[in-house]
């Protein structure tokens, strides 16, 4: 025979009233809702990646890169330059 052990989980007010009402509208305790998320969660580890937890580099969309080159100067040195060009090209 299978044991069970007991989970304590800290849920915000919101997600708990989310709970809640998913358990109220569907007729499912709290628990099996639980279990079933845990269930469809674990089913297939390398599909259900935790949240904040990506393995995909974040990189921004090609045009931006390409724009990008320009700025990455600033770090090595005074910036006002560039604003200044900038600047009179936004005013031109």
């Amino acid at each position: 025979m299978k044991s069970s052990q007991r989970l304590s989980v800290r849920l915000s007010d919101r997600e708990m009233d989310r709970l809640t009402q998913f358990c109220d509208k569907t007729g499912l305790t709290m628990t099996f809702a639980v279990e079933k998320a845990l269930d469809v969660l674990l089913a297939d580890p390398a599909e259900a990646e935790p949240i904040g937890t990506s393995s995909k580099r974040l990189a921004p969309p090609a045009q931006i890169t390409s724009l990008m080159t320009k700025y990455r100067a600033w770090g090595r040195g005074d910036p006002r330059e560039e604003l200044y060009r900038l600047y009179t090209e936004l005013a031109a």
